[in-house]
């Protein structure tokens, strides 16, 4: 069917070396159905298709193979690691994520920034603000396939059904279109995700498949917080079996939240055994990325983020202040009991030692064996230091240590039952957040002037003013104490009340410059200063639920993110193994989408002769009901160059049938081939007539033959220009779909040999298998033409064809009349296309799977390396290639597309159906002739502009 020319013409095959067979003539490479996809193909019909060549990844799918296992530090990290190689790249994410705040009291007005700014995704907004490199586009939300909700819906009846495969459709196009949206990114980070009700292992395997229709290799991320090796790589050894189950590749595997060495009876060298164990699982490893306290720790920015609190002061500090929920404070007492429960705070406690309890412990625990040193050693150390500190002033300061913003809880799950290197750092511990009621100026005053700041002490973290009411004296008293982020009209009341001058004296601009002037030095660094008008009780609740992230203004964290990064993975490695060449699988959902917007834009009128077949009807509807081929409105003819359906048949019978099948037949036409009256009928008996003269077919002869075949009707459609194409077979015999054609439309050349392939839409990918249909023996000659006009029909479909000719036997294990004639054709079809890679004969499972044909097949029996990696099948009989596809078809559940005719004068004249064809399948062949019947005409196997054919 796709291997068509005009006859006399035969262009060089220059790529196989191959003058004697032409090629086939390209299809149109198209993303989508849209609308939009259709425009586009519109705009450049019938442009070659993408090539399966190997070339370097274009896109890397950041996946967690846990709910839990964080991964916006990891993106973060490695988008700024990937800047050294790319100077622009892209984020993307097929399925958007829910911000954290969606729980929280802020979410009303985090949802109206988030439509404010383009994107409700809250990692496309951060990494569009913390990643200078990633490409900016108008529109952030072209940066997200579908939403949350659109997933869910679409997972619903499971990842494999066809709600699912229409989401990863979607999925797909929208990629498509970013990339279009963004051609200066040289590779896109694209990040997965899960869904609370999808499983993970579907959630895996659903985002496996999106990363293999996009050519992106996998990055997983495993949570590594237990420390339990087995575990760690048992869990990741799961996710990398689902995501190679449906043949997507896994670049590696990185853990993220290591603990350290010692932490849960881990014993030393985790991150080595981790490597080791991962080596000998066969599993590709990026290597650990450590936990860390201030990735884990809550920050005021965090806070204020989650209450939607507005910041009275103390801005500059939002993001140095970390927040040990276990030390929240709601001052309802008197201001000298307050000021004598800070005092107990732990960092209180530790400055007041003049640092030397902190001393002792980092000596004790630098010296213990292997840098861990147990709570009971810490706490007796603690007392040999100062005899002075009670022991819940030592329990204090061992949880204030080890914490890592979350508690007791977090330091149990961070550092195990001891206190090690990693806790003895130099970083900002976590502080008490003070909440009281807004009216309580004592108890604000207080803390701030009883110098409890937040540089380093871990004090108090911040202040949290709750309930109704003026907050300008609060503003006032923070700016008088010289805090630099107060407002403008706190600077102005005070500039006044200094004597700075009014605008209309000095000019709106000195004013302002003149009161800045005027503000005190700061007396002491004020921690962030928050308030939000819900009461004290509901502000309290709200913050159990509080959790911690990484926000644009969140750059203590992403620098961390980018440090730790640098210091724990080999990024060169890891950019090598993107650039590295890569053959991209062409999905079926890929070559589905592609053929499919090719036919929309095709314009091509496809004639159905089985016009009261209900598979045929049904088929018809669903072109129609895509858009895949026009509507033709009621009471038009055929047009050809306009493009539809014309379904033949008595109209009466045509639509009842139609209505007993439930379909519409709105946009078709229906034409009747027994009316002898009609100017189209005697037109198409005078062209008979002159076709078979030479047969002694009269004009009479012809009009009978006509009235009682469909196919010959609608072949002759064809032949005279009035349909692109024909498909049938339904309900008829393959020799009596065909014989019209060869008697009518005839071979490209003289003798040439017609012949066909199925196109086998696998899981696994897209294989061309040959001849199933038309030639029941061929010779070692037809065989030979056979394996080179299939691979052409393979490459005009995007695939690099890689040839293996089917035996019982492979390489010279054998002998026999079958296995020599394979052997024989592979010797002539080298002769006609020597650059072709080709292997036979071969058994079949040699020929697709790599670990067959590494015990099977020697490499000097195989120097084109096509063993374990054919894609185009060709069969030593008809008996053996229709079995073969009908058992495949039916054993696998795949989509069978064909037979596909090669060789005819026409392009896309006819294509023959199974007559046990399912109706996708129908469809399928529908779009296919539409494409190849307009490939044709556009490169002049179809000239002129046919005459209308009235309708019947």
């Amino acid at each position: 069917m796709l291997a068509v020319w005009r006859a006399g013409w035969r262009p060089p095959m220059a790529a196989w070396g191959c003058g004697r067979v032409s090629p086939l003539l390209p299809i149109s490479r198209c993303l989508s159905v849209t609308a939009a996809a259709a425009q586009r193909s519109a705009a450049s019909p019938l442009s070659p298709p993408p090539r399966s060549v190997a070339s370097p990844a274009s896109a890397v799918y950041v996946h967690p193979t846990s709910r839990d296992a964080a991964t916006a530090p990891v993106l973060v990290g490695l988008l700024s690691a990937l800047e050294g190689a790319h100077t622009h790249l892209g984020f993307f994410r097929p399925v958007g994520g829910l911000s954290k705040l969606a729980s929280s009291p802020a979410a009303p007005v985090a949802a109206a920034a988030a439509d404010a700014d383009g994107s409700a995704d809250p990692h496309v907004r951060l990494m569009a603000a913390v990643c200078p490199t990633v490409v900016a586009l108008p529109d952030r939300a072209a940066a997200v396939g579908v939403s949350p909700r659109e997933a869910m819906a679409g997972l619903a009846g499971g990842v494999k059904g066809p709600d699912a495969d229409r989401l990863l459709d979607v999925i797909a196009s929208r990629y498509e279109a970013y990339r279009e949206a963004s051609p200066e990114a040289a590779l896109v980070v694209a990040e997965g995700g899960h869904l609370r009700s999808v499983a993970v292992a579907d959630a895996t395997a659903f985002h496996a498949a999106a990363a293999r229709s996009m050519g992106a290799p996998m990055l997983l991320v495993a949570d590594g917080r237990s420390g339990d090796v087995d575990e760690i790589v048992s869990m990741a050894a799961g996710a990398v079996r689902q995501v190679r189950g449906v043949s997507a590749e896994v670049l590696s595997v990185l853990v993220n939240r290591l603990p350290p060495d010692g932490a849960h009876g881990s014993g030393g060298g985790l991150a080595d055994r981790l490597a080791a164990r991962f080596a000998a699982a066969g599993i590709p490893y990026a290597g650990a990325l450590p936990y860390d306290r201030t990735l884990g720790s809550l920050r005021m920015n965090e806070v204020a983020a989650w209450l939607g609190a507005d910041v009275l002061g103390g801005a500059t500090q939002l993001d140095d202040s970390a927040v040990d929920m276990e030390g929240v404070f709601v001052a309802t007492l008197q201001l000298p009991a307050l000021l004598a429960t800070l005092a107990t705070q732990p960092g209180v406690l530790l400055r007041r030692r003049h640092g030397a309890v902190l001393h002792a412990l980092r000596a004790a625990v630098r010296a213990a064996p292997g840098g861990s040193l147990s709570l009971v050693d810490a706490a007796a150390v603690m007392r040999r230091a100062d005899a002075a500190l009670d022991d819940a002033a030592v329990a204090s300061i061992l949880r204030f240590l080890s914490s890592g913003g979350g508690g007791a809880a977090s330091a149990a799950a961070t550092t195990g039952n001891g206190l090690t290197v990693a806790d003895m750092e130099t970083e900002l511990r976590p502080g008490a957040l003070l909440i009281t009621a807004a009216d309580r100026l004592d108890v604000l005053a207080g803390a701030l002037l009883s110098g409890l700041d937040v540089r380093g002490q871990g004090s108090v973290a911040g202040v949290l003013l709750t309930g109704p009411g003026d907050r300008q004296a609060v503003r006032d008293l923070l700016a008088a104490m010289g805090d630099p982020t107060a407002t403008s009209a706190t600077v102005a009341a005070i500039g006044e009340e200094d004597g700075a001058g009014s605008a209309d004296e000095q000019g709106a601009s000195d004013g302002r410059d003149g009161r800045r002037a005027s503000l005190p030095s700061p007396i002491l660094a004020v921690p962030p200063v928050l308030s939000v008008t819900a009461d004290t009780f509901n502000t309290v609740r709200a913050l159990t639920g509080v959790q911690t992230d990484i926000l644009p203004s969140s750059s203590r964290k992403v620098e961390r993110s980018r440090l730790l990064w640098e210091a724990h993975i080999d990024t060169p490695r890891l950019v090598e193994s993107l650039t590295t060449p890569r053959e991209r699988v062409l999905t079926p959902r890929m070559f589905q989408r592609s053929y499919f917007a090719a036919a929309t834009s095709s314009g091509a009128h496809i004639v159905l002769p089985e016009g009261t077949e209900p598979r045929i009807l049904r088929a018809a509807a669903e072109i129609l009901r895509r858009g895949v081929l026009r509507s033709t409105p009621s009471g038009e003819g055929v047009a050809a160059c306009v493009g539809g359906v014309t379904l033949l048949g008595v109209p009466n019978e045509v639509y009842a049938a139609a209505e007993a099948a439930r379909v519409s037949l709105d946009g078709a036409v229906v034409m009747d081939p027994t009316d002898t009256s009609s100017p189209a009928f005697r037109r198409y008996a005078d062209r008979l007539a002159e076709l078979r003269a030479h047969k002694g077919v009269t004009v009479a002869q012809a009009v009978e033959a006509m009235r009682f075949d469909v196919n010959l009707f609608g072949t002759l459609m064809v032949e005279a220009g009035d349909a692109s194409g024909m498909v049938s077979g339904a309900a008829h015999t393959t020799a009596s779909t065909i014989r019209p054609a060869l008697q009518l439309i005839k071979a490209a050349t003289p003798g040439g040999v017609v012949s066909s392939v199925f196109l086998m839409l696998l899981p696994s990918g897209v294989l061309v298998y040959g001849d199933c249909a038309i030639v029941a023996e061929p010779t070692v000659a037809e065989l030979a033409d056979i394996a080179v006009t299939s691979a052409a029909t393979a490459a005009a479909f995007g695939l690099d064809p890689r040839v293996a000719l089917i035996s019982y036997a492979t390489g010279d294990s054998t002998s026999g009349p079958a296995v020599d004639k394979v052997r024989d054709a592979v010797a002539v079809a080298r002769a006609r296309a020597p650059k072709l890679p080709l292997l036979g004969p071969v058994q079949y499972d040699a020929a697709v799977d790599a670990g067959v044909a590494a015990k099977k097949i020697g490499p000097d029996d195989d120097p084109d390396g096509v063993g374990g990696r054919a894609n185009v099948l060709v069969f030593p009989s008809l008996e053996s290639g229709n079995s073969i596809y009908k058992a495949v078809q039916r054993s696998s559940g795949a989509v069978a597309v064909g037979p596909i005719l090669q060789g005819l004068r026409i392009p896309g004249a006819v294509n023959d159906l199974s007559r046990g064809a399912r109706v996708e399948d129908i469809v399928n062949t529908i779009a296919v002739t539409a494409v190849v019947a307009a490939a044709g005409r556009k490169a002049g196997g179809a000239e002129g502009a046919p005459a209308a054919v009235a309708g019947s």
